[in-house]
């Protein structure tokens, strides 16, 4: 499986310069330009993309490029476009600007290998696949469109500080030492997830005259309601825990949710601002109760599917955060997640690519482009492309 941060940052950056065969304006010829196999200082271009250059000439970049071009001209009735390329473009730059080019490849290197990375990436494929349908045959295009319902009337700011403040932050540890925050919740939500009482919980759970997952979603919409709350306060969570699940389950099970949520409240004692940027989050959700319940239910059915083994995963994935050798990989993505964030203009420009191709009917052709794109591992290649780039063309792992 190749890099994580290739895969999740460089889709953008490739769409964008096929999208109109290096055109930015749909009604505008493109400039003539020196044919892909002329050499330059960095050798040719299709040596470089040598990947991408091949799924083009097999007509696997089609769909992407039609999407694009869709977007980017004008709607009926003289719409203008949802999409504008050289904004995309002029985000990415920013960002670079942002962080610097030494900066941007120290980055792109420490994000795009190492044992935190291949964990990463491989989550994030699971996730593609599941819901592509293409693990069980069932499409979950509506939680997608949920989520592009939330990225176009949302700004995403909190969601990045949260990201941020998140892969940041440390507890004591038990040593007398430092750890990761995020290790400690990773292997306490594995945990939970692992517990054999847990499903027959999930099951067998009754409120408001629901069962089941239904329950288990309107509880956890009740759960986003207080976080949302001008007064926000995890006792108040905790109380709805007691009342509702604590007395109705096993008292192991019930110590592993304790457990959980004692591990929020340790994170907004450590980090204050945690809270208002958690309370932001909370608060877009509430903007539209179906879109909400439709995320709350693909978190569920995502949790509990036995194809994915998600205990195993963050039992994983809390191991390798706990590596203080996975340090830089966390700071640079918290790096990564401030520098979007303060550039205002480029987060909602990026996030409008992000809803574009989240929403239907583009939703059914991007996913598995983007399967595709990572079992070639073309993702990977064109971000050691552009790393090779920033570096003045020395070898990119040099």
């Amino acid at each position: 499986m190749r890099p994580f941060f290739a895969r999740a940052a460089a889709l953008g950056l490739w769409a964008a310069s096929s999208s109109l065969g290096c055109g930015l304006d749909v009604e505008t010829p493109a400039p003539a330009t020196e044919s892909a196999r002329a050499p330059g200082p960095c050798g040719t271009t299709e040596n470089l993309f040598q990947g991408m250059f091949t799924l083009s000439r097999e007509g696997g970049l089609e769909d992407l490029r039609t999407i694009i071009t869709e977007h980017s001209a004008a709607g009926p009735m003289g719409r203008a476009p949802d999409l504008a390329i050289r904004n995309v473009l002029g985000a990415a730059i920013r960002i670079v600007t942002r962080l610097g080019i030494s900066a941007t490849r120290e980055a792109a290197l420490t994000l795009g290998k190492g044992p935190l990375a291949e964990w990463a990436s491989s989550a994030l494929v699971d996730g593609l696949r599941f819901t592509s349908g293409s693990l069980d045959g069932r499409a979950r295009y509506a939680a997608t469109e949920s989520v592009a319902f939330y990225l176009r009337r949302c700004d995403a700011e909190p969601i990045l500080e949260l990201a941020e403040r998140v892969l940041r932050l440390t507890r004591p540890s038990a040593e007398g030492g430092e750890e990761r925050w995020l290790a400690a919740f990773l292997g306490a939500s594995g945990r939970l997830l692992a517990h054999p009482m847990l499903e027959p919980f999930l099951s067998d759970f009754e409120a408001s005259g629901e069962r089941g997952r239904a329950a288990i979603v309107g509880l956890l919409n009740q759960v986003a309601g207080f976080l949302a709350d001008e007064d926000f306060d995890l006792q108040r969570v905790r109380a709805l825990f007691e009342s509702s699940v604590y007395t109705l389950v096993d008292p192991s099970l019930a110590a592993e949710f304790d457990g959980l949520l004692a591990l929020l409240e340790e994170a907004v004692r450590l980090d204050p601002a945690l809270q208002q940027a958690l309370r932001g989050v909370a608060q877009c959700s509430l903007i539209d109760e179906g879109a909400r319940r439709e995320f709350l239910g693909y978190v569920y059915d995502f949790s509990t599917y036995p194809g994915l083994s998600l205990e195993t995963l963050l039992a994983e994935g809390s191991t390798l955060v706990a590596d203080p050798s996975q340090a830089p990989f966390l700071d640079h993505l918290a790096g990564l997640s401030a520098a979007i964030s303060i550039e205002r203009e480029a987060r909602q420009d990026i996030f409008v690519l992000v809803a574009v191709l989240m929403e239907r009917p583009e939703v059914e052709r991007a996913l598995p482009l983007l399967i595709q794109l990572f079992e070639r591992d073309l993702v990977a290649e064109l971000l050691y492309a552009v790393t090779t780039l920033l570096a003045g063309c020395e070898a990119a792992g040099s």
